[in-house]
């Protein structure tokens, strides 16, 4: 998928990202993928391996559209521990969208934590062998001044539209966008979106 790869591309640069949550959820389900604190016995030194978007929705019942949730999983969530909460249909799974709102921290390499709030919808190809429709939306608060997260995610992106109360929106790739909000002083908070047919 041409979409997928440049996304992959834009989001090891732009870090963390964000999802657009449809609306038909009917049931709902819950994991977590943090790993447990280490313990004393032989089972430590081999911690349980991480459960992946891909295997909980297989858990589920939803088992089409694995290569887009790998990718989200791998672009969006790697290194990182994060909770979800999945809303599937209750009937005809595979046919209708699967979403889910995930919370995910990823260690910072300065020390501390970086926190993301992601919304995702996974829609299945109308017909077989076609390609599932992925969007998400991903909101990440950095402790950093707004320039210094702009030079980081979008040097030279250019600007999509006016600003609106000191929000500034980018274009970084067809499909996908960055906005930009100061918070304070020194703190910025960021929102991409991408949609990927």
């Amino acid at each position: 998928m041409r979409g997928a790869r440049s996304t992959t591309k834009c989001l090891f640069a732009a870090g963390m990202v964000l999802a657009f949550i449809s609306a038909h959820p009917a049931h709902a389900a819950e994991t977590t993928s943090s790993n447990p604190l280490p313990v004393r016995s032989a089972a430590a030194k081999n911690p349980p391996l991480k459960i992946g978007l891909v295997a909980f929705a297989k858990s589920r019942g939803f088992s089409v559209c694995a290569s887009e949730l790998e990718a989200l999983d791998q672009n969006l969530f790697r290194d990182s521990d994060y909770s979800l909460r999945a809303f599937l249909a209750e009937s005809n799974v595979n046919a209708r969208p699967f979403s889910a709102l995930i919370d995910s921290r990823k260690a910072n390499p300065q020390g501390g934590y970086a926190r993301a709030l992601t919304n995702i919808v996974i829609t299945p190809g109308g017909e077989k062998g076609s390609r599932c429709t992925v969007m998400y939306e991903q909101t990440l608060y950095h402790d950093q001044h707004c320039d210094t997260v702009r030079l980081q995610m979008a040097a030279f992106a250019p600007e999509s539209g006016p600003t609106s109360f000191g929000s500034i929106t980018f274009d970084l790739l067809r499909n996908m966008t960055l906005t930009i909000i100061p918070v304070g002083s020194a703190h910025c908070v960021t929102v991409v979106k991408e949609v990927a047919y």
